[in-house]
């Protein structure tokens, strides 16, 4: 049985921290680079529409997902949150010397998901996150698609925990 906890509220904030800091990075160093520029409103709107728990959830840690050359997607042990709204960019971030910029903030190393595996799919990679800045995060840890948490436990639990960040 897997060991994820779905009340991890410290790992909720730190994954609105990483989102926070991408966003960040998007509105103030990518400049022309970002065909459309994102709206506070757009990003805060991080509904159910946006937390997809039937995918990418992990047994600890995050992931991040860029896909098309985007920072896009984080895995979480609620199921993958697409925080990125329209953060898209006309540029490949991983050209962008922003990147390592950030990747270094996260202590990203790349990793190759078993889904990846599968999927074959080469406009997606994926890093796993060890820190945010000096504060170390736990080990993502990949969960086994087999191992998912039922969806609707996922969303109740990042409800409860968006309600209890809210007070």
């Amino acid at each position: 049985m897997s060991s994820y906890d779905l009340t991890d509220k410290t790992l909720f904030v730190s994954a609105h921290q990483i989102a926070d800091m991408i966003y960040s990075y998007a509105t103030t160093n990518l400049g022309d680079f970002l065909t459309k520029k994102p709206t506070l409103c757009e990003y805060r709107h991080n509904n159910i529409s946006l937390l997809a728990t039937h995918r990418g959830q992990t047994d600890s840690g995050l992931f991040l997902e860029i896909y098309d050359g985007t920072p896009q997607v984080l895995w979480t042990p609620w199921g993958e949150w697409i925080f990125s709204g329209h953060l898209w960019s006309s540029e490949d971030w991983r050209t962008l010397p922003i990147f390592q910029e950030l990747m270094n903030r996260l202590g990203a190393i790349p990793y190759r998901s078993k889904q990846q595996e599968v999927s074959q799919d080469s406009r997606s990679c994926l890093y796993a996150l060890y820190q945010i800045d000096e504060v170390s995060l736990s080990d993502p840890i990949e969960r086994d698609p087999e191992m998912y948490v039922d969806p609707s436990i996922g969303y109740k639990a990042w409800t409860a925990l968006k309600e209890q960040v809210k007070q």
